[in-house]
């Protein structure tokens, strides 16, 4: 999203990084209060782990804070490079367990075909 707001809204990286985190707190708040009515459907508990959330909060909201500080410490030019290195490395990682899904996936079908 930020990108998107840094150049189609025309708004610089220090104001399109709040605008975006707005934006997903705004989509992950809706789609939290539709997921916590549901159950798991193998099991009777509820779909959201709540004991994995209790470990993985704490160091997400660090990780917020020190984002916040280096947001106000950086210049713009250092927040782009940043978030272009993240991107790439997320789209390097996705891409790469795609292809070992793809391999396994067409390596099961060659099998059952072969059978």
């Amino acid at each position: 999203l930020v990108p998107m707001l840094a150049v189609v809204l025309s708004v610089g990286t220090k104001k399109a990084i709040p605008i975006s985190q707005a934006t997903i707190f705004g989509v992950s708040l809706g789609n939290t209060l539709y997921i916590v009515t549901l159950k798991h459907p193998k099991a009777n508990r509820p779909l959201i782990d709540y004991e994995a959330i209790s470990v993985l909060l704490p160091c997400e909201l660090a990780g917020v804070i020190v984002g916040v500080l280096l947001n106000r410490i950086l210049p713009s030019v250092i927040i782009i490079i940043i978030l272009a290195m993240i991107l790439v490395f997320a789209a390097y990682t996705t891409l790469m367990k795609a292809a070992r899904m793809w391999k396994a996936e067409t390596g099961v079908k060659a099998t059952e075909k072969a059978t």
